[in-house]
């Protein structure tokens, strides 16, 4: 078998193997991120982020004063 026939077997079979687990990976990644959605009633897991001074603010500290609303938007 000469060299160029070897790399396309090598390369026919790892396409192949590569479309096979395509599916699979795809769907287990869809999976575990509906997993990690959080249901309507959750509370949400705390995070850190920065203020516009720059100092950091937690979830966590808010919550001590009163309920707290998180708005995100595009900018």
């Amino acid at each position: 078998m000469t060299h160029a026939s070897k790399l396309s077997v090598a390369l026919g079979t790892l396409l192949v193997a590569s479309l096979g687990w395509a599916p699979y990976t795809a769907a287990a990644r869809q999976a575990a991120a509906a997993a990690s959605l959080p249901a309507v009633g959750d509370k949400a897991r705390d995070f850190t982020l920065s203020r516009v001074d720059g100092k950091p603010i937690t979830l966590s500290a808010l919550r001590k004063s009163g309920p707290v609303v998180v708005l995100m938007l595009r900018g």
